[in-house]
C-alpha cells in the first residue's frame, strides 16, 4: 500500500509588544529606541553620501519623555507644545513579530550536479552555500476577547491581515496612508537578473525601494476587498529569493524597526467611525495567530523528490518525534509509530506550513503595561552593589567572572544574596554557589592536577585567541607501516614530498598575500571615491601609481599560483602515497566578551535543538472557517486543509491553557501580562588609551583577582594615573555586536562534562545535587556578545557595516562577482574589468577621510599595529527586537563642554582584563576612587588590554638539525639550521644522557642509541672522561664528523673542562636531579626498557622558535590625522621593532619536559654557547647555571616571508633559495635537555601556548638499542676469567642489541664463558664486560695498547661452600643488562 505524504506543520515563536506613550516616559536607563532604519542613500557613489555603515547607532539622548521621542511623536509638527502632544497614534498598539526557525538562518551547500551543463557560465553554482528562501505569505488573525472604544464601537471578534513579505515597491507606488517607517521596510535590491541595467539609476533608486505589504484581509468592512495570489515565477513586483541575508542587514529578520510588513506588523486597533473618521480602540485584550507559507511551491524548504523525508528533516535541523513503544502500548499506538516511520522513509515531496500563537495580549490607552525591560534596567540602579555586567575572554569566562565577583564575603564557597536579586529566582544563589564550587573543573573533565593546570592555561590562553581560516596545509607520507617505526619514503618520494611542501607553503603564502592585495585595491578605490579632494591631479597621480602597481602584483601572484604551483599540488591529491593535512593556524587576540546577567536571551532555550514538527493527521482540532467569515481563506489548495486545522487548534486554545504547569505545545504561548524583553544586539562605544610599549614588562605574575596559578603575562610597574602623558594617546571606538544564545549553553555543556567524567574531586556526589545543578543552570540568565571590531578600529578599518561596493555578488559557475560599472574610476586606471580583481574582499572598509583626527585632539597616529593599553566602555545600549533598550549610562542632556573623562559602566573584569594591583590600588589610567578590598573582587572602569599584535600571527616551534653543505660538512652561512623532516624520518635528537648513579657519572649515547662516552665525577681535575665507545668497539661506520657528535663533543668538553674542576658537571647533576623530581611518571611501556634501572634518559635536541605574520604588516588607512609614515617610519619597521618575550618550559607545570637550555646562534656561525645553562633547577653556587626568569626570556620579533620574492622583513636584502630556508633563517635556536616523553612548551603573553613533542618512533628506535651498564669492582672471584682477548667475541653494539639465547652461541661466536658474581637474577639476565690490554694492530710494540672488552655470561654466586683452588682473582669491568627490554624479568 502506497504511503500518502502529508504536509508538515512547523512551529514558530510569535511575540507581542504593547506600545503606549507611557512606555517612553521613564527617566532611567530603560528607553524606547527611535526608529533608525538603513540609509540606502549611502549606496550612491557620492563622496558626500558614502558611509561605512548604512545603519547609524541609536541616539537615546532625546527619547524621554514621549513627546521628545520621534518614534511616538511627530516632533516636527507646528503644535509641538500641544497638550497632549501630537502622538503618532498609528504606531501605538500591539507590535507582532514572528521569529524564523534556525533552519532558515543557516546556509547549506546544495548537492553538485553529476553532469553540469556544458555552457554553464550563467547557471547557478550548486556548490556555493546558499540560504533557503523564507516563507513570504503570512496570515495574521486577531481574536478580540474584550474591547472598549470612545464611541462604543465594537469590532468583529476575528479580523485578519495578509502580509506579502517579498512584495517590492518604489516609493512613488506606495499609498500616502502607509507609514514608511513601520508598515514597510527599506530594502536593497540590485536587480542583477534584468539586462541591460542602468546601474546609475539602480544606485540612486536604492533609497526609494521598499519591501513588504500588509493587506486588511477579513473582518474589516463589507464587502471585503478581494486578495488573490498574483505572484508568478519571475514577477517583477516580487523578490523571488527572499532570505534572511537578502538585505545585507544582519538584524533584518529579527529587529522590528527594520522589518515592518515583512516579519512584523503593528496592530493599532484602528477602525472607521460612523462619520468616516479613523478612530482607535482605547482598550483591548486579544489573541493572535500567524500562519505562513511559500507563495512559489518550488521554494519550499521541504520540497525534494529524491530524498527521504527523514533525511530532509535532518538536513534542516527538524525532527518528527515518534511515540515510544512500551509493553503497555496499544495497537493503535504501535500502528501510529509504524505509519510515521513509513512516511519518514518515503521519497516524495511535501510542503511546510509555519504557525504560531500568542494569547491574552492586553492594551490600554493611557497606561503602561509591566515591562521586563524596566525590571532588567533596575538592576543597574542604586539598589545593587555591582552592575550585572562582566567582561571575560569567552562567554563561560564571563559567567565565571560574574559568579566569582559575587562571592559571599563571609563564605568564599557561596555567592552573595545579591545573586538571587539579579536573577530573580530564589534558587539562583544556590545554583550559582554550586557552579562556583566546581571552579576550574568546568574547564577539564579529568581528575589529575596536571589537567587542572592545563585547563586554566587553555581557558586563559587558548580561549583568548581566534584561529585564522587561512593557515594552509602541509604534505605528509601516507603509506602505512606494519611496525612501530614509520615507513620511510624512498629517496625519490622524499624529494617529491620536499618539493610538494615547498610549493604548498608558497601557495598558501601567495593566497594570503593575494587576498591582502585584493583588499588593498578595494581600499584605494574606497579612499579615492569617498574623498572629493581627490580631483587634484597630483593626488590622482599617486592613486594611479598605486592602483597600477597593485593590478600588476595581483596578476603576477595569480600567474605564479595557477601556472607554477597548483597543477602539481592538484595532481598530488590523487597520489595515495601522500596526504595533505592542516598547517598550524595563525591567531589573533579575541575581543573581550561582554556578559550581562539577569537578562534572558531573546532566543528560545531550545533554539539549537532539532525543531519538533507534526504531520497533517497529528493536528486533531477541527477546522475553523469562522476565522475568515464570508471571505474565502487565502491558503493555496495544497495547504488549505492543514492551515484551517492549525487555525482551529489556535481558536480552541485560550489563556486558561497557560495558567497551569502542563506541557505546552511548541508554537503556542501566553503573553504573560508584561512586555517581553528579548535583546537582539548591543551598540557600544569605548574610550581606548594607548600606553607606550616601554611601560610594559612581562613576567610570571599572580592573578590580580586571586586565581590560584600564576601566568606569563604583561603588566605595568609604574602608577599610570600619576603621569598625565598616559592620557594623551586615546581613541573613541564604537561597534555593534549581535547577541547570541551561547553563554548558558556553554555552561551547561561544561557542567555536564564534569558530571560525566566522574571526577573524584567534584563536590557533588549525590545524584540529587547533580540533578539540582543540571536542572537549575537555566535559572542563571546570561546573554553575551563580543566587542566586535576593536582590532579593526585600531588598524583604521571598520568591519561589519553595510556599505556600497564596487562589485555585485552573484552565484554563477566560475563567477562570484560582477563589476558595478559606475564604480570604475578611469582617472586612476581602475577600469570596469579591473573591479573583479577585488573579488569579495570588500567587507572591511578603510577609514579614509570619513573618520576625523585633528592634530590638536589626536597628537599620535590613530593606527596601532600592536594593541597595548586600557579601555573603558562609555556607552552600552542593549536593544531588543521591538526597539526597547537599556541605555547605559542613563542618557542625559548633552553638555556643551564634555567632562574630561566621560561616564562609563563598571563591569566585573576577568583575570586577564583586570589591571594590576600596584601599591594597594588598581593601576588604571585615571585613579579609581575605591581601593580594592582584600578578599573582594576589584572593581574598575578600565579593562587592561595587554600587548597583542592586531593581525594574524603564530609562534613556530620545531626541532632543527644543523644544515649540511655536504655529507660531513655543516653549513658555513646562515641559515645554519633547518627544520627536521618527520617523513625522512630524521630524528631531532643529537644525543641521549643517562645518569649513572652507581658511578656518579653521565653516560652519553648517540641518537640511534649507541653508547658514545661517559663522564664521571672524580679524578685529579674533578672529572674523569672515559674513552669513546668503551666498553664497546667503535661502530662499523664511524661518523665522528657529523653535527650530532660535534655538539656532543662540545658539551662533553664543557663538562670536563679542567679550569672548572668538575663544578660544571656537579651543577649539571644538580639540575638533572632537581628536574627529575618534578617530572611526571613515564608511560607504562617505558618500564620495559633496560635504561629504567639506571636513570631516566634525557634527550638533547635543538629547537627553533620564530614569530611569523600571516601577511605583511597592515598599513594605516586614515587620510586625516597622523600616520606612521608622517613620523618617518613604516608600519612594517614599527612592527618589526617589537621584541616579544616568551618563556620556555615551566617549573610549576609537571606536564612540561624542559630541563634546561643553551642559546645557539643562527646568524653568525651557528655555534652553541655552552657557557650558560638556563634552567628552573640551577645550582645557586654556580654562575654558569642561570635560573629562567623574565629578565632572560628569549625574545622574538615578528617577521613576514614574501612568498613571491622569497625575502623576509628581517633581511629584505637577502633572497633565499626556498621558502623553507627563509623560514629557517628566522629561527631563534635553543639547544635543550628535555624529558623525551613529555612535550615542551613555549608560553607567550601574546599568542597561545605552543607545544612540541619528540616523535615516538625516535624514542623507540634508540631505547631498543640502549642498555644499562655500570662499572663494578674490584670483585674477588675464585675462577679466573680467560687470560687473553678473544677477537671472535668483539663487543659490537649492532650485535648485542639483538641478544643471544641464554648462554648460547652463534655461527661466528664461540660459546660464551661465564663468571660467578654476587648478583641476583636468572641465567642470561646479566653480562660481564671484561677489559683486556691489546696491542694495536700494525703499530710498534712501544705504541700505546688498546683497551678492548669481551662479554661473559654471569652466574649468580650462591652461598654454597666450595673449595676452588687458588690463586683467586680480583676483576674490574662493567656489569651490563643483557637485554634492552625488561619484559622477561621475573
Amino acid at each position: 500500500m502506497a504511503v500518502e505524504m502529508e504536509n508538515v506543520a512547523v512551529p514558530i515563536e510569535l511575540s507581542a509588544f504593547v506600545l503606549t506613550p507611557e512606555c517612553a516616559n521613564g527617566s532611567g536607563p530603560a528607553r524606547i529606541a527611535p526608529i533608525v532604519q538603513p540609509n540606502y542613500i549611502g549606496l550612491r557613489l557620492d563622496e558626500a553620501l558614502m558611509q561605512h555603515d548604512l545603519v547609524e547607532h541609536v541616539d537615546f539622548h532625546n527619547t524621554a519623555p514621549a513627546k521628545l521621542n520621534p518614534r511616538l511623536t511627530d516632533i516636527g509638527a507646528t503644535t509641538f507644545d500641544a497638550n497632549p502632544p501630537k502622538y503618532r497614534r498609528n504606531r501605538m498598539g500591539v507590535y507582532l513579530h514572528w521569529s524564523l526557525p534556525r533552519c532558515y538562518r543557516a546556509a547549506k551547500r546544495a548537492k553538485a550536479d553529476k553532469d553540469p551543463p556544458t555552457d554553464a557560465t550563467n547557471q547557478d553554482d550548486p556548490s556555493m552555500p546558499s540560504f533557503p528562501s523564507v516563507p513570504n505569505r503570512w496570515i495574521l488573525v486577531r481574536r478580540l476577547n474584550s474591547q472598549a472604544s470612545e464611541d462604543g464601537k465594537k469590532l468583529p471578534t476575528f479580523q485578519s491581515w495578509l502580509v506579502e513579505s517579498n512584495r517590492v515597491r518604489k516609493i512613488q507606488d506606495i499609498d500616502d496612508s502607509v507609514d514608511l517607517e513601520v508598515d514597510v521596510s527599506p530594502f536593497m535590491r540590485a536587480e542583477t537578473g534584468q539586462e541591460p541595467l542602468n546601474w546609475d539609476r539602480v544606485l540612486k533608486q536604492q533609497a526609494e525601494v521598499f519591501i513588504g505589504k500588509r493587506v486588511e484581509y477579513s473582518g474589516w468592512r463589507s464587502p471585503d476587498p478581494a486578495w488573490t495570489e498574483s505572484e508568478t515565477k519571475g514577477h517583477p513586483d516580487f523578490m523571488e529569493n527572499l532570505t534572511v541575508l537578502a538585505s545585507s542587514n544582519p538584524v533584518f529578520p529579527d529587529y522590528v524597526p527594520h522589518n515592518g510588513g515583512v516579519f512584523s506588523i503593528v496592530d493599532n486597533f484602528k477602525y472607521t467611525a460612523s462619520d468616516g473618521s479613523t478612530k482607535y480602540l482605547t482598550e483591548a485584550k486579544a489573541d493572535y495567530f500567524v500562519v505562513g507559507w511559500n507563495s512559489i511551491s518550488e521554494k519550499d524548504l521541504l520540497v525534494s523528490e529524491k530524498d527521504r523525508l527523514k533525511d530532509v528533516l535532518e538536513d534542516v535541523k527538524m525532527t518528527l518525534p515518534l511515540p515510544k513503544i512500551i509493553e503497555s502500548s496499544t495497537d493503535q499506538e504501535k500502528a501510529e509509530r509504524k505509519n510515521l516511520e513509513d512516511i519518514l522513509n518515503t521519497r516524495k515531496s511535501t510542503r511546510s506550513i509555519l504557525h504560531g500563537a500568542v494569547y491574552s495580549v492586553s492594551f490600554k490607552w493611557g497606561s503602561k503595561p509591566p515591562s521586563l525591560a524596566e525590571e532588567a534596567a533596575e538592576k543597574f540602579g542604586p539598589k545593587f552593589n555591582m552592575e550585572p555586567l562582566s567582561m571575560g575572554v569567552t562567554p563561560i569566562d564571563g559567567i565565571m567572572t560574574f559568579i566569582r565577583a559575587h562571592r559571599d564575603p563571609n563564605d568564599a564557597k557561596k555567592v552573595s544574596s545579591e545573586v538571587e536579586k539579579v536573577f530573580g529566582d530564589t534558587d539562583a544563589d544556590d545554583i550559582a554557589s554550586m557552579v562556583l564550587a566546581l571552579g576550574d573543573l568546568l574547564y577539564a573533565a579529568d581528575d589529575s592536577f596536571n589537567e587542572r593546570v592545563k585547563a586554566q592555561d587553555l581557558n586563559l590562553y587558548e580561549g583568548h585567541y581566534a584561529k585564522s581560516q587561512e593557515a594552509g596545509y602541509r604534505w605528509a607520507f601516507a603509506e602505512e607501516s606494519s611496525g612501530q617505526s614509520p615507513k620511510t619514503p624512498t629517496t625519490e618520494q622524499f624529494n617529491e614530498l620536499m618539493s610538494l611542501n615547498e610549493k604548498q607553503t608558497r601557495l598558501d603564502g601567495l593566497e594570503r598575500q593575494l587576498s591582502q592585495k585584493r583588499w588593498d585595491l578595494f581600499s584605494e578605490w574606497w579612499k579615492y571615491v569617498s574623498d572629493k579632494t581627490n580631483i587634484k591631479r597630483a593626488t590622482q597621480g599617486d592613486y594611479s601609481k598605486r592602483v597600477v602597481d597593485l593590478k600588476s602584483e595581483i596578476a603576477a601572484l595569480v600567474s605564479i599560483a595557477d601556472q607554477e604551483l597548483r597543477p602539481d599540488l592538484k595532481k598530488a591529491l590523487e597520489n595515495p602515497s601522500y596526504k595533505r593535512v592542516l598547517q598550524s593556524p595563525f591567531y589573533t587576540r579575541r575581543e573581550p566578551t561582554l556578559c550581562i546577567a539577569g537578562i534572558d536571551s531573546g532566543w528560545p532555550k531550545d533554539f539549537l535543538d532539532a525543531l519538533p514538527v507534526r504531520l497533517h493527521h497529528q493536528i486533531t482540532a477541527p477546522k475553523a472557517p469562522e476565522v475568515f467569515g464570508s471571505v474565502k481563506n487565502p491558503f493555496p489548495k495544497a495547504l488549505e486543509e492543514t492551515a484551517l486545522k492549525i487555525l482551529g487548534e489556535c481558536v480552541a486554545r485560550s489563556e486558561n491553557d497557560f495558567a497551569t504547569d502542563k506541557p505546552i505545545l511548541k508554537g503556542f504561548k501566553g503573553w504573560g501580562n508584561a512586555n517581553p524583553f528579548q535583546p537582539m544586539f548591543v551598540e557600544w562605544e569605548a574610550l581606548y588609551f594607548h600606553l607606550d610599549r616601554s611601560k610594559w614588562t612581562v613576567g610570571v605574575r599572580p592573578s590580580p583577582v586571586g586565581l590560584a596559578n600564576s601566568q606569563v603575562r604583561y603588566g605595568v610597574n609604574e602608577l599610570l594615573s600619576k603621569n598625565l602623558d598616559n592620557q594623551k594617546d586615546f581613541r573613541f571606538i564604537r561597534g555593534r555586536s549581535l547577541i547570541l544564545p551561547q553563554p548558558v549553553f556553554s555552561l551547561q555543556a561544561a557542567v555536564q562534562a564534569v558530571v560525566d567524567s566522574g571526577d573524584p574531586d567534584s563536590p557533588f556526589k549525590d545524584q540529587k545535587d547533580i540533578d539540582k545543578l543540571l536542572n537549575g543552570i537555566g535559572k542563571l540568565q546570561f546573554i553575551s556578545c563580543p566587542l566586535s571590531g576593536l582590532q579593526e578600529h585600531l588598524t583604521t578599518r571598520i568591519i561589519g557595516g553595510t556599505h556600497v561596493k564596487p562589485t555585485v555578488n552573484v552565484n554563477k559557475r566560475g563567477q562570484t562577482v560582477i563589476p558595478l560599472p559606475p564604480a570604475a574610476q578611469s582617472d586612476i586606471n581602475l577600469f570596469e574589468n579591473d573591479l573583479t580583481l577585488i573579488e569579495s574582499r570588500s567587507d572591511l572598509t578603510p577609514y579614509g577621510n570619513l573618520q576625523r583626527f585633528s592634530s590638536e585632539s589626536y597628537p599620535k597616529p590613530p593606527f596601532k599595529g600592536v594593541m597595548h593599553g586600557q579601555m573603558m566602555i562609555t556607552k552600552l545600549n542593549i536593544i531588543d527586537k521591538f526597539g526597547q533598550a537599556i541605555a547605559l549610562p542613563a542618557p542625559g542632556k548633552k553638555l556643551r563642554i564634555p567632562p574630561p573623562i566621560p561616564e562609563s559602566v563598571h563591569p566585573c573584569l576577568s583575570d586577564f582584563l583586570t589591571p594590576d594591583i600596584l601599591n594597594g590600588q588598581i593601576n588604571s589610567i585615571y585613579a579609581e576612587d575605591r581601593r580594592p578590598d582584600h578578599g573582594q573582587w576589584p572593581l574598575c572602569r578600565f579593562m587592561q588590554l595587554t600587548p597583542a599584535i592586531n593581525q594574524n600571527a603564530r609562534i613556530n616551534a620545531c626541532f632543527v638539525n644543523r644544515g649540511m653543505d655536504s655529507l660531513k660538512h655543516p653549513r658555513t652561512k646562515a641559515p645554519f639550521w633547518l627544520e627536521t623532516e618527520n617523513d625522512k624520518p630524521e630524528t631531532p635528537i643529537f644525543g641521549w644522557i643517562i645518569v649513572n648513579y652507581q658511578n656518579s657519572g653521565l653516560q652519553f649515547f648517540r641518537p640511534d642509541g649507541r653508547f658514545y662516552r661517559e663522564v664521571r665525577v672524580g679524578g685529579p681535575h674533578g672529572t674523569a672522561l672515559g674513552s669513546k665507545w668503551l666498553p664497546f668497539d667503535p661502530p662499523k661506520e664511524d661518523k665522528l664528523d657529523t653535527m650530532e657528535d660535534t655538539q656532543l663533543d662540545e658539551l662533553i668538553k664543557k663538562l670536563t673542562k679542567k679550569e672548572d674542576k668538575g663544578e660544571f658537571l656537579k651543577s649539571f647533576f644538580h639540575m638533572i636531579n632537581g628536574a627529575i623530581k618534578t617530572m611526571p611518571f613515564p608511560p607504562s611501556e617505558y618500564s620495559g626498557y633496560a635504561n629504567a634501572l639506571v636513570g631516566k634518559p634525557l634527550a638533547l635536541v635543538n629547537v627553533g622558535f620564530s614569530l611569523e605574520l600571516a601577511i605583511s604588516a597592515l598599513t594605516a588607512q586614515n587620510t586625516l590625522g597622523k600616520t606612521p609614515k608622517s613620523e618617518l617610519r613604516t608600519e612594517q619597521d614599527e612592527l618589526s621593532s617589537y621584541r616579544f618575550p616568551f618563556k620556555i618550559g615551566d617549573v610549576d607545570r609537571p606536564f612540561d619536559g624542559v630541563v634546561g637550555y643553551f642559546n645557539t646562534d643562527n646568524k653568525v656561525d651557528g655555534r652553541t654557547d655552552w657557557d650558560t645553562m638556563y634552567t628552573y633547577f640551577p645550582d645557586e653556587a654556580n654562575n654558569n647555571f642561570v635560573k629562567i626568569t623574565p629578565k632572560n626570556f628569549p625574545r622574538l620579533s615578528p617577521h613576514y616571508i614574501d612568498p613571491k620574492k622569497l625575502t623576509t622583513t628581517s633581511t629584505d636584502t637577502t633572497t633565499f633559495e626556498s621558502y623553507r630556508q627563509a623560514q629557517a633563517a628566522q629561527f631563534t635556536i635553543t639547544t635543550m635537555l628535555i624529558d623525551p616523553y613529555t612535550p615542551i612548551h613555549a608560553y607567550s603573553p601574546i599568542l597561545p601556548i605552543k607545544s612540541l613533542a619528540v616523535p615516538p618512533w625516535s624514542i623507540q628506535k634508540a631505547f631498543t638499542r640502549m642498555t644499562a651498564f655500570f662499572r663494578l669492582g674490584p670483585s674477588l672471584i675464585s675462577v679466573d676469567v680467560p687470560a687473553k682477548y678473544d677477537d671472535k667475541r668483539k663487543l659490537d653494539p649492532e650485535s648485542w642489541s639483538t641478544p643471544l639465547p641464554d648462554g648460547g652461541a652463534s655461527n661466528d661466536k664461540p660459546t660464551m664463558p661465564a663468571i660467578r658474581l654476587p648478583i641476583s637474577g636468572k641465567k642470561g639476565l646479566w653480562r660481564w664486560l671484561q677489559p683486556y690490554d691489546v696491542k694495536s694492530e700494525g703499530k710498534a710494540d712501544t705504541a700505546p695498547h688498546d683497551t678492548l672488552f669481551n662479554e661473559m655470561d654471569v652466574i649468580q654466586e650462591d652461598s654454597t661452600i666450595r673449595k676452588d683452588r687458588p690463586p683467586y682473582t680480583f676483576v674490574e669491568g662493567y656489569l651490563q643488562l643483557a637485554r634492552p627490554l625488561l619484559k622477561d624479568i621475573a
